[in-house]
C-alpha cells in the first residue's frame, strides 16, 4: 500500500510542476531539482501530459524555431535574387528585421518552402595557415579576378591586394587589361599609402616571374641565370620579397581566392555599374563596406578591427620613386646625340648635357619608361624627359 501511495503522491507531483512550469508560475530548472531528473527527461513529462490531454496549452515553439514573419522574409529576400547564398540572405535578414539566424536555419526554410537550390562542390582539406600570420604587414597576398560582368566589355580584371592577416583590402583596381603596368601601378598604391610587407604572395603569371625558359623561341634563360622581371625588382627595391606559390595550386593564396568568390556572390550580382568608371565607384564603397563592417567568421571580427597600418615598413626615403615604379632599358647614344627605343629616334636637347661637355655621343644611358613617358639617366644624372611615342600601324 504504502509503494503505491508513494506513486499517486509522485505522479500527482509531477503533474502539479508541469502544469506550473506550462502556466510560467515556475523556472524548468526549479521543476527538475525538486523532482531530480534532467531537463530532457521533463521535456518528455510535458510530451506525455500533453499527449494524454492532460495540459490544454498549445505546444509551445521550439527554442530554435522562427515566426511566419520570419519565414516570409527569408523567402522574399530569395525570390528577389535567386542567386543569393543562405549566408547573405541571414546577413540581410539582420540587417532589415534585426534578427540573427544562421544559414544552415536559412538553408532548412528555403527547403521547406521549395526555394532551395543545391549546389555541388567539391571540398578539400589544406594546411591552416592562421597561427602562422601573427601580424599585419607579414603577408600581402594579391592577384587577378576576371569575368565578363560588365556590358560592353569583353572582360573586366579586378586587381587585388590583401594583407593576409586582417584581411583588409589595401589595394584594388578595374582595368580592362590585365598587364604588368596595372599591376605596378596598384602595387605604387599600396606601398605610397600603407608601407611595404615583409612578403608579397602571389601566382606564377608571366610578369610575375619567368615561366618561359629553354621552350621559348625568343628567350633563352635557364631556372639557375639570375633574371628576374619588372615586378620582382620593383618589390626587391623596396625591401620586401615575392613568393609564388606552387603551379596549379592556388589554394596556397586562400584568403585572396575567398574574397574573390565573396566578392563574385555579393558584388558582382548587385552592381548597376555600365562603365569602368562607375564600376570602380561603386567598388569603392562596396569595399570600404566590406573593411569596415563585414564580419569575417574565421577571424569574427571586421578587417578594420584587426588591421594596424604601423605594423607595415615605411618606404625607403632614399629611394627614387621615380626610377623604381618603371620598366628600366639601356642603350647607346649614336653620332646624333640621340637614341632609338621601340624603332623610333629620340634626340637629345644639347642643354641638358652641360655636365657632359653638352655631348653624350658613344655613351650608354638609362631609360626609365611609363607608358606615356620617358625618362633618361647617365651617371645617376637626370639628363631628359621624353613624351613616349609609337609607331603607327
Amino acid at each position: 500500500m504504502k509503494d503505491n501511495n508513494n506513486r499517486i503522491l509522485k505522479s500527482h507531483q509531477r503533474r502539479q510542476l508541469v502544469i506550473s512550469v506550462t502556466q510560467k508560475l515556475l523556472t524548468a530548472r526549479n521543476a527538475t531539482e525538486t523532482l531530480n531528473i534532467s531537463e530532457r527527461q521533463f521535456r518528455r513529462l510535458i510530451r506525455q501530459f500533453r499527449l494524454k490531454g492532460i495540459l490544454n496549452t498549445p505546444p509551445r515553439c521550439p527554442w530554435n524555431g522562427i515566426t511566419e514573419k520570419v519565414r516570409t522574409e527569408i523567402v522574399k529576400i530569395k525570390k528577389e535574387n535567386p542567386s543569393r547564398s543562405n549566408q547573405h540572405i541571414a546577413e540581410l535578414l539582420q540587417q532589415r528585421i534585426k534578427i540573427k539566424l544562421y544559414r544552415e536555419t536559412v538553408r532548412r526554410t528555403l527547403i521547406n518552402q521549395d526555394c532551395y537550390e543545391k549546389t555541388k562542390t567539391k571540398r578539400r582539406v589544406f594546411r591552416n595557415m592562421e597561427k602562422k600570420i601573427t601580424h599585419c604587414g607579414q603577408m600581402v597576398q594579391f592577384d587577378v579576378c576576371e569575368g565578363a560582368w560588365l556590358k560592353g566589355y569583353r572582360r573586366v580584371y579586378l586587381i587585388a591586394f590583401i594583407d593576409a592577416y586582417s584581411r583588409y583590402i589595401v589595394g584594388w583596381k578595374w582595368v580592362d587589361t590585365n598587364n604588368a603596368w596595372n599591376n605596378i601601378s596598384v602595387l605604387r598604391s599600396v606601398a605610397l599609402k600603407y608601407g611595404v610587407p615583409e612578403i608579397f604572395y602571389t601566382d606564377n603569371a608571366s610578369f610575375y616571374k619567368v615561366i618561359r625558359h629553354n621552350d621559348s623561341a625568343y628567350q633563352k634563360h635557364k631556372p639557375e641565370d639570375e633574371y628576374e622581371t619588372t615586378m620582382q625588382r620593383i618589390i626587391l627595391d623596396l625591401g620586401s620579397v615575392m613568393v609564388n606559390h606552387k603551379p596549379y595550386q592556388p589554394q596556397g593564396k586562400g584568403r585572396i581566392e575567398r574574397f574573390f568568390r565573396f566578392m563574385q556572390d555579393r558584388f558582382i550580382k548587385e552592381h548597376t555599374a555600365e562603365n569602368l568608371e562607375e564600376l570602380n565607384k561603386q567598388f569603392k564603397v562596396w569595399v570600404k563596406w566590406y573593411n569596415t563592417k563585414h564580419i569575417i567568421r574565421t577571424i569574427e571580427c571586421s578587417p578594420k578591427d584587426r588591421f594596424n597600418p604601423k605594423e607595415f615598413k615605411p618606404v625607403p626615403k632614399d629611394l627614387n620613386l621615380e626610377k623604381v615604379f618603371s620598366y628600366q632599358y639601356t642603350r647607346k647614344v649614336d653620332k646624333y646625340n640621340s637614341f632609338s627605343f621601340e624603332g623610333i629616334s629620340y634626340l637629345i636637347d644639347s642643354k641638358n648635357c652641360k655636365h657632359f661637355n653638352g655631348c653624350l655621343v658613344a655613351c650608354w644611358i638609362q631609360l626609365y619608361v611609363r607608358p606615356k613617358t620617358i625618362i633618361a639617366y647617365h651617371q645617376n644624372r637626370r639628363i631628359q624627359k621624353f613624351k613616349r611615342l609609337f609607331k603607327k600601324s
